[in-house]
């Protein structure tokens, strides 16, 4: 009677599994960064983790007799909830389709284009970087009106400095997970960039604590005939003019060498920011779990691919598919084994040396919670499946990669006990990731042994997390050396 007893709580579970499947897994191996989801706003995949599972359960766990007759009453269940909900649009996804997607991207590849022309030194790493700098900057300020003062250049629309000033209480632990360009636009007079940014962060107010993940749109304008600035006076704010160090008077005169730095005339200024979404970030994330939603999409190719692979292969004087296959072997696999090692085990300093400032920063934080909660996500059997090369960027600072990774691992988390309370330890969960590296152009160094120092070769095991080498004083988490990873998106998110 208890094994009958039994049986049916595992078909009732399993009905209501099926049934709810936007319920399931939710992989915050993938990252978290900025949600309580994985890396870029949930994980992507298939269901192929649900499917293993079932096949576990029925085959393996559950006799014959017993298992048969239970999936024959699941499939004739899920077809009469299927075609009691076949015209239900309800659940379907409004996000934009893949045709809307390429069409879109190659709009925005060829305002791109049109604006290095315009700018030769344009880049776009170094200007999500300054827009990364621009944000923490203007939330970590709140509260703050003595310093607030420093980013009158860089805002046109003064009124967004006075919004910031009625935000009530202080705002820290800013954390930005991802930063994406959405839209480009060219006037007679004007660039127009258009970002999604990704993060959370910390208000206090009295105190009282609570931590946010918002998703907003900034709009930032630049004159069209300046050029950029090299990327060491992008990366802190400083005066356009004369590069001293931010301090503005209230006019926005320069303190330091008297000029007026009128927005968007000489570096980057904010128009307009949009807030789309803020929802209140609890521990219960840590252990949240979601539908993979992703891996079944078509992989999204960048429109000059192909040109800049040929770019490429004559500015390093290689043949390209040899080279390709020396990437995804010494670099895209390595790293992505290195770093899901290291994020299972909560050792996030072993990786210091392999990641952005940015990206550590960001995955950090979520170590740190795991940390502080008593949990562990555990990655067992990670798989790599497939690497597709999907885009190759190259401007005169820069050189990146992005590709498309199709893996699989057994995701799930256990408490101090090592217990398992959420996710599955038995089966495998499906999913893909677009991963970019990125390398300072001129950089021929593509023997990279990931356990010592790019610059001086002494181990990797003493890095700060200002990423610098304490044996030779290098920073070498820039790609100044070799390739770093600098962002990572997930397929759901990706738009090229």
């Amino acid at each position: 009677m208890k094994k009958l007893f039994k049986y049916f709580a595992i078909l009732f579970f399993f009905i209501g599994l099926i049934f709810t499947s936007y319920m399931l897994l939710g992989r915050p191996g993938g990252g978290h960064s900025y949600s309580g989801g994985s890396y870029g706003d949930g994980g992507g995949g298939d269901g192929s983790g649900l499917a293993s599972l079932i096949v576990w359960v029925f085959f393996d766990l559950l006799p014959p007799e017993v298992s048969i007759p239970l999936l024959i009453l699941l499939f004739i269940g899920y077809k009469i909830y299927e075609k009691k909900h076949k015209y239900d649009t309800s659940h379907i996804l409004s996000s934009p389709s893949y045709e809307n997607i390429i069409e879109d991207l190659k709009h925005k590849s060829a305002v791109i284009n049109q604006i290095k022309n315009l700018d030769p030194n344009f880049s776009r790493i170094i200007f999500l970087d300054f827009v990364h700098l621009l944000y923490t900057k203007y939330y970590a300020l709140v509260g703050n009106p003595t310093q607030r003062k420093t980013l009158i250049p860089f805002f046109a629309n003064s009124e967004l400095l006075k919004k910031q000033a009625l935000i009530n209480g202080k705002i820290s632990e800013v954390v930005v997970g991802s930063l994406d360009i959405k839209e480009a636009q060219i006037t007679d007079t004007n660039l127009i960039l258009t970002v999604q940014i990704n993060a959370n962060y910390t208000l206090t107010v009295k105190d009282k604590s609570t931590r946010y993940i918002v998703k907003e749109r900034w709009k930032l304008s630049r004159d069209k005939n300046l050029l950029s600035p090299e990327p060491e006076k992008m990366q802190t704010l400083r005066c356009p003019k004369c590069g001293a160090p931010a301090d503005f008077n209230d006019a926005g005169y320069c303190n330091s060498c008297g000029e007026l730095i009128v927005p968007g005339k000489h570096q980057w200024s904010v128009l307009n920011i949009a807030v789309i979404q803020v929802e209140t970030l609890r521990t219960t994330f840590l252990t949240g779990y979601s539908y993979e939603r992703g891996t079944e999409l078509p992989t999204i190719f960048d429109p000059n691919l192909q040109e800049n692979i040929q770019i490429f292969a004559r500015a390093h004087n290689v043949n390209f598919s040899e080279y390709w296959q020396k990437f995804e072997n010494k670099v895209v696999r390595p790293y992505f084994f290195e770093i899901y090692k290291h994020w299972s085990q909560l050792k996030w300093n072993k990786v210091r040396h392999l990641l952005t400032d940015r990206l550590w920063e960001a995955f950090n934080f979520w170590i740190e919670a795991y940390k502080q909660a008593g949990l562990q996500n555990k990655l067992d059997d990670t798989q790599i499946e497939k690497v597709i090369l999907t885009k190759l960027e190259i401007d005169k600072f820069y050189e990146a990669f992005t590709v498309r990774i199709f893996a699989k691992s057994k995701d799930y988390i256990v408490n101090k006990q090592g217990k398992v309370i959420a996710g599955y330890n038995r089966a495998y969960r499906y999913f893909s990731e677009y991963w970019t590296f990125i390398r300072r152009a001129g950089v021929e160094n593509d023997d990279y042994d990931m356990k010592t120092c790019p610059n001086c070769g002494a181990p990797a095991d003493k890095i700060g997390q200002s990423g610098i080498c304490e044996y030779c004083g290098a920073k070498i988490t820039t790609g100044e050396f070799s390739w770093v990873l600098a962002i990572i998106t997930q397929d759901e998110e990706y738009t090229g």
